[in-house]
């Protein structure tokens, strides 16, 4: 596909803008062209008043109306000029809005790896550097492009007409500028590649400074991230320079080429008015003909820079936009909901009942299964798999608690659920089906997912904890979540409590606030699988336990995957799966698995040794 395509459809959708442009563009070059063929009439008239000594009132009389004519052609000329740029330059910032809509859809529809591959910074400057480049393309550079075209396919027949010796000398420039184009557009091409990669380099190192602002603090590296940013300022300016360099070369040449004809013809069609050949009104008529074709040649090379950055643009934008999607088919696959499977209603219980209860669906069908069957899945890219023959089932209504050493396989299993990774086919069943044959938002929608590290908009309290229909959603409802989370008292300390903005990533909250305003977020969708992603491990010993000890009760609602490291809490877990090197090692219950002295048995000692000595300390 070449990178012209993609906007295809977006031309077509605002052709209308397009064609009211182009109509007063040529509305605007006509009137110029005619306010020329007047100019000449009026010197001719002042020419014969000269000869008469202005004793002629008839001449003066057209004299006069031409200067009337000329003024109103000017005046056409001026609104022509409004017009276009009101029509151009709206259409190309629509289609603009539409591409970063496009862009910011396709985004949402890619899968993890993609992310994990490309930096944040990358896509920022694609969807607002290449974003402004293709912009300009299609605004100032199809305009150009057709006042260029429309003075390049009009003039020369004018010059012909006016006097047929003199344009031969135009008409043997025409190979020099077609050489000086060439040479000149890859080289426009390969610097602005340039250019646009650098800043791209440069926008991942301010999102990444930014983001990890703590850590640069902690340890004093603000002087050495100065510098370093420096140094990358400095290569882009190097790169800009360069780019500028070849513009400025460029757009000169063609300027001078076409001056160099002015000079031509001033030389060889002074002979020709000398010997008589030629009039003095067809020099000057032509002399202005001319000069009109001063900003085509400049509008060439400008016309030429901008598709060309466009076109780089273009590609680097398609590198995103053709991205495989996480599911091709999902939209046309996706069933209206009354077709999906109904999300149970989590009724509360405790302190959560008296906040107020949830609101319940129409359609309650009960938790389903979750099996692993023989299951090896490696990340893209990797060279072992990290997850081996994992072979585990869990029926309806139960939690299946994962826990092992760092690096296990755990939270990739809970992935694997949510299809946030690609499972291998015939591995991962949910409710007794693939969930490769699961269409992905109906999967999604009966999903709860509450990820290891919480993630919180800038956005108010309320707002995070209602993400997935923040209008629809009853206030009672959210504070009933936050109960049922521990997050409420928290909440009602805050200064406009719900109502409350965060900063960005929910920076003006501790970690365990965040971790439990997540698990209030997954709580309140009413999932028929609920994940837990080691979503605890910021919250003390005491508060998981009370956290716990709530969610008990909702959790046993729906089929729970709880992924830990904090063996001591999987008590209340139906089934503890033993994972280590991505292998199932041991599964079964807390006190079958802790009198049998094996991993898990030794992993409840250590915890209960580390426990018992934070008492101590704190004893002392």
């Amino acid at each position: 596909m070449t990178p012209y395509r993609r906007i295809r459809g977006f031309l077509i959708r605002h052709r209308g803008a397009y064609a009211l442009g182009i109509l007063a563009l040529l509305v605007t070059d006509l009137a110029g062209i005619y306010a020329t063929y007047v100019k000449t009439d009026i010197l001719a008239r002042l020419e014969r008043l000269l000869g008469v000594g202005g004793a002629d009132p008839g001449v003066r009389w057209k004299l006069a109306v031409l200067c009337a004519v000329f003024f109103g052609a000017m005046l056409l000329h001026a609104a022509g000029r409004y017009g276009w740029r009101i029509f151009f330059l709206t259409a190309s910032h629509r289609i603009a809005r539409d591409l970063r809509m496009t862009l910011y859809g396709k985004l949402g529809r890619l899968p993890l790896p993609f992310f994990h591959r490309t930096p944040t910074g990358d896509i920022m400057s694609r969807g607002t550097n290449d974003l402004d480049a293709i912009r300009m393309m299609l605004g100032p550079g199809v305009l150009v492009a057709v006042d260029t075209i429309f003075y390049l396919a009009v003039v020369p027949p004018l010059l012909y007409v006016t006097s047929p010796h003199l344009s031969l000398w135009i008409f043997m420039m025409l190979p020099v500028f077609y050489v000086v184009v060439r040479h000149f557009q890859g080289r426009v091409e390969s610097r602005w590649t340039e250019v646009q990669a650098q800043l791209s380099v440069l926008s991942v190192r301010v999102q990444e400074n930014t983001a990890g602002v703590r850590v640069v603090k902690a340890y004093g590296q603000e002087e050495a991230e100065c510098r370093g940013f420096d140094r990358l300022l400095d290569d882009t300016f190097d790169k800009q320079v360069a780019l500028n360099r070849v513009q400025s070369v460029f757009n000169p040449l063609l300027v001078a080429l076409a001056r160099s004809g002015i000079a031509i013809i001033l030389g060889f069609g002074g002979m020709l008015f000398f010997q008589g050949r030629i009039g003095f009104a067809e020099l000057v008529r032509f002399l202005f003909f001319l000069d009109l074709l001063v900003w085509p040649m400049m509008g060439l090379g400008h016309a030429i820079a901008l598709f060309q950055q466009g076109a780089v643009s273009l590609r680097r934008l398609n590198q995103i936009l053709n991205e495989e999607e996480e599911e091709r088919a999902s939209s046309a696959e996706y069933k209206p909901a009354n077709d999906l499977p109904a999300l149970r209603a989590i009724t509360p219980t405790g302190a959560a009942r008296q906040a107020g209860e949830p609101r319940t669906t129409s359609h309650e069908k009960n938790p389903v299964s979750i099996e692993f069957r023989h299951l090896t899945f490696a990340y893209p890219g990797a060279r072992w798999p990290v997850l081996s023959g994992v072979s585990v089932s869990l029926p309806p209504h139960s939690i299946m608690a994962f826990v092992g050493p760092v690096g296990s396989g755990k939270s990739t299993l809970a992935h694997l659920v949510a299809r946030l990774y690609e499972p291998p086919r015939g591995t991962v069943f949910v409710g007794g089906r693939d969930v490769c044959d699961i269409p992905l938002q109906e999967l999604r929608r009966a999903v709860g997912f509450v990820p290891q590290n919480p993630f919180l908009f800038s956005d108010t309290v309320r707002e995070n904890i209602a993400f997935f229909d923040p209008a629809g959603i009853p206030h009672s409802d959210v504070v009933w979540a936050a109960h049922a989370a521990q997050f409420a008292e928290e909440v009602e300390r805050l200064p406009k409590q719900y109502e409350q903005m965060l900063g960005e990533r929910g920076v003006n909250l501790s970690g365990g606030q965040r971790q439990r305003a997540t698990i209030a977020r997954a709580l309140l969708v009413r999932p028929q699988i609920l994940i837990l992603d080691d979503c605890l491990a910021s919250v003390d010993l005491e508060t998981e336990h009370r956290i716990l000890k709530e969610l008990h009760p909702l959790l046993k609602q729906t089929t729970c995957l709880w992924v830990t490291h904090r063996v001591l809490s999987t008590r209340t877990a139906d089934l503890i799966v033993v994972l280590e090197a991505g292998r199932v090692v041991e599964q079964g219950s807390f006190e079958t698995l802790a009198r049998s002295g094996g991993i898990f048995a030794q992993m409840v000692r250590r915890q209960m040794a580390e426990q018992k000595g934070d008492a101590h300390e704190r004893v002392r």
